[in-house]
């Protein structure tokens, strides 16, 4: 073998280190605990959205007619049971997000988040936006994840002696939701590329000034003079969404990306109708956060608001080698 080159086995050792190094080191459960309470309060806010309730779950309401598909919804329609079923499952729907977003027998209710979610898709498909499916994506990392063990209810009811419970568990669903987060937007943008207007630069003026999901430029329309800046902003949108997941691979590079979504998800609230999405979509960029400065900063909470501070290890642990895993 030649001088300076590595031995295959060790190499190949090295990669599986880094391998499970990625997906399965170690984080605080803090950070977990963040995005639960994040999406816990999207999930209301997309609840409410589907409102008035005799409009959006009740059979007489804006609500597919039964046809002759067999399945649970066709059965429970001509059982006479719509009313009481479409109540039953907003109730469900709205009191397990309450307690997922407490921490009271949490990973119990972001289960039933999750499949309560998905039976509405099936019981009312027409108000459907986006929305829902990030709901659905985020719920089904959460799913794996054990989200109760801080900042929950379910923490305050452990035992002091069992206080250390909990407090770190692996990074995979966390790194699963940055996946299908940097996923949404690499085929948004692919799916844009085929509009006509995306590459002529015309679709944000389009988009805003039509009063269909319009809020402000259908009344008040843009200067003509400066349609040059929606151009300009058409097309940053469009690379931006496109390169979203390879500038999650670099530290600085992932804090201009969420920046910029921050401002694009803001932005197009002020000026569109786009339903919860936006609330649902920037919930998930709580999971790109630093793991051990969220942990931190709960610590700091707490002691400020004198709550447990035993329960958290000082912050020269918290970078002891082989602990996390590079953010």
């Amino acid at each position: 073998m030649h001088l300076g080159q590595p031995d295959p086995p060790k190499a190949r050792r090295s990669l599986i280190s880094m391998w499970e190094r990625f997906w399965f080191a170690n984080i605080p459960s803090e950070s977990v605990a963040l995005v639960r309470i994040a999406v816990g309060v999207a999930g209301l806010v997309n609840l409410i959205g589907f409102t008035p309730v005799e409009m959006y779950w009740l059979p007489d309401g804006i609500i597919p007619l039964p046809g002759e598909a067999t399945g649970f919804r066709s059965q429970i329609l001509a059982s006479g049971l719509g009313a009481a079923a479409g109540l039953g499952l907003l109730l469900t729907l709205s009191a397990a997000f309450v307690c997922m977003t407490i921490g009271f027998l949490t990973n119990s209710f972001v289960l039933i988040c999750f499949v309560g979610s998905l039976l509405q898709v099936h019981w009312n498909p027409l108000p459907m936006t986006s929305g829902q499916g990030v709901l659905l994506a985020a719920l089904f990392c959460l799913v794996w994840a054990d989200c109760g063990a801080r900042l929950s209810i379910d923490e305050r009811q452990r035992p002091r002696s069992d206080i250390d419970e909990g407090a770190f568990q692996p990074i995979w669903p966390l790194r699963l939701l940055r996946a299908q987060v940097g996923l949404i937007y690499a085929t948004s943008g692919f799916f844009k590329l085929l509009g006509s207007a995306w590459r002529d630069g015309s679709a944000v003026y389009y988009t805003t000034a039509q009063n269909i999901f319009g809020r402000i430029f259908h009344v008040y329309p843009f200067p003509t003079d400066l349609n040059w800046a929606l151009t300009a902003l058409t097309y940053t949108t469009l690379l931006w969404e496109l390169s979203f997941p390879f500038l999650l691979l670099n530290r600085f590079t992932r804090r201009v990306a969420l920046i910029t979504g921050v401002g694009m998800h803001l932005g197009v609230w002020a000026t569109m109708e786009v339903g919860p999405f936006t609330w649902m979509i920037l919930a998930t960029y709580v999971a790109f956060l630093d793991p051990p400065s969220v942990q931190r900063a709960v610590a700091r909470w707490r002691l400020q608001s004198r709550r447990l501070p035993e329960a958290f290890p000082p912050s020269s642990e918290l970078s002891s080698p082989g602990s996390l895993p590079p953010s």
